[in-house]
């Protein structure tokens, strides 16, 4: 497994969620079968570091002053702060590394077992009655397509996305919590590849979970 600290953008935009029958027959007519192939793959990916401790404080730290009301002159962070908090934004830490994933289709839904990191993805389904899609507890919508230049591999590029969104607020603070899928063919290597993004807010600490994987 290798560390990568790297200035990857943030892939994901602003996504307004929609349900037009164009969406829908644009769903079905993406081959979810031949996407997710039954039986064991290679994979690869690449996920997002856990905050570390440091991160952690210094986030909280902040957030709460934001809560407060305070102007951004009264958070009085000092030079170290600044440039962990400027870490998490902007130049977050990554991992990457090989694995395998089972893919199995049963009652007309995929499931998936991960190894190691992989296996985050063990509490996502894909529903093949209308393509719609779960993460955990999460029932994730069909969104619009058109604004999804950014996510994919810088060298190769997604055929037939399918994208998925999810927006809800926590009760506590109206914080947003976000999850996002995505899912495509990549033109250039004919694999598989699947985006996953998780954005929720707890104990005043963003959860951020983002993996890339392509399946062999």
């Amino acid at each position: 497994m290798t560390m990568i600290k790297c200035n990857r953008t943030q892939k994901i935009p602003n996504i307004k969620t929609t349900y037009t029958p164009r969406i829908i027959k644009y769903a079905r007519a993406v081959n979810l079968d031949a996407l997710f192939v039954n039986g064991t793959h290679d994979a690869h990916f690449i996920m997002r570091c856990n905050l570390t401790a440091d991160q952690k404080k210094i986030y909280r730290r902040l957030l709460e002053k934001t809560v407060r009301g305070d102007s951004a002159s009264n958070f009085r962070l000092n030079k170290s702060e600044s440039d962990t908090l400027a870490a998490i934004l902007y130049h977050p830490k990554y991992l990457s590394g090989n694995g395998k994933i089972a893919i199995n289709d049963s009652n007309n839904k995929i499931h998936f077992r991960g190894t190691g990191k992989l296996s985050v993805l063990d509490s996502l389904t894909i529903d093949l009655n209308d393509s719609s899609a779960m993460f955990g507890s999460n029932n994730l919508s069909i969104s619009d397509t058109s604004h999804l230049h950014q996510i994919g591999p810088d060298s190769d590029y997604l055929v037939l996305p399918l994208v998925y969104r999810e927006v809800h607020n926590a009760s506590w603070i109206s914080l947003p919590n976000v999850y996002t899928l995505c899912f495509a063919r990549l033109g250039r290597s004919g694999k598989t590849f699947l985006y996953l993004k998780g954005v929720e807010f707890k104990d005043l600490l963003p959860l951020n979970m983002l993996i890339e994987v392509t399946i062999d």
